[in-house]
């Protein structure tokens, strides 16, 4: 008999490095699991707290001030703690996934 596998993402105001495990737990929370098999990063753009969906680019917030590497690290750290079995991306460019591979080794 299969399980189910279960995935999410990361919203793209949830890109800060004090928000990632914090919205993780929510997803669990919501889904009354204790583990998804797959935690994604939706976008690999950040708009600011607050505005999930920005109406126009003035509310995105620079890369230079949330890394998407730093936002990696702490999905990495997700899974470290069990919180989720793989994490991964989607929306990403080949050169922004090889970006993260050479940032953080994984």
């Amino acid at each position: 008999m299969s399980g189910l596998w279960v995935t999410s993402k990361l919203w793209n105001d949830r890109h800060h490095t004090d928000r990632v495990e914090r919205a993780l737990k929510e997803s669990l929370a919501n889904l009354q699991l204790d583990y998804l098999d797959l935690d994604l990063v939706h976008w690999p753009v950040a708009p600011q707290f607050g505005i999930p969906r920005p109406a126009s680019g003035d509310y995105l917030v620079s890369l230079d001030q949330i890394p998407l590497n730093h936002t990696w690290t702490c999905m990495l750290e997700c899974a470290d703690q069990r919180l989720c079995r793989n994490v991964g991306v989607s929306n990403f460019s080949t050169q922004k996934i090889q970006s993260l591979l050479e940032s953080t080794g994984r």
